[in-house]
């Protein structure tokens, strides 16, 4: 069982799009075994971010060494967070990486830096 944290989340942003807000982050490190991203917002200039939602990542059966394992993925985009949006409203997102080590041990890692956002959508 491995027992430093996961990674901080590196290269963290937040822009607004067509379809909401877009968060992109560079994928954790191989090593790091990371199962979910926790997506943390707040509302409001300055506001801490508490969790919000998790994006998990799928594991995969490997033959070669008869274990499950959590592939490191691609850097995340277009994530569906338009809902709940109020035009005009500041928002604060900050992700953090969360490992698993056994059945029911998960270990956060350290939260990224925030971002903040006004949600204006161009018209």
């Amino acid at each position: 069982m491995t027992t430093n944290p996961p990674a901080k989340p590196t290269n963290f942003t937040a822009t607004v799009n067509e379809e909401g807000i877009r968060l992109q982050w560079d994928a954790a490190p191989e090593s790091d075994k990371v199962y979910k991203y926790e997506i943390l917002r707040g509302e409001g200039n300055g506001a801490t971010p508490t969790l919000w939602g998790t994006l998990e990542v799928p594991e995969v059966y490997d033959p070669a060494t008869n274990t499950f394992v959590y592939p490191t993925p691609s850097p995340m985009d277009d994530i569906d967070l338009a809902s709940g949006l109020v035009v005009g409203t500041t928002y604060v997102y900050a992700i953090r990486f969360v490992r698993w080590n056994n059945c029911f041990d998960n270990q956060q890692g350290v939260q990224s830096d925030t971002v903040t956002v006004t949600y204006q959508p161009e018209e």
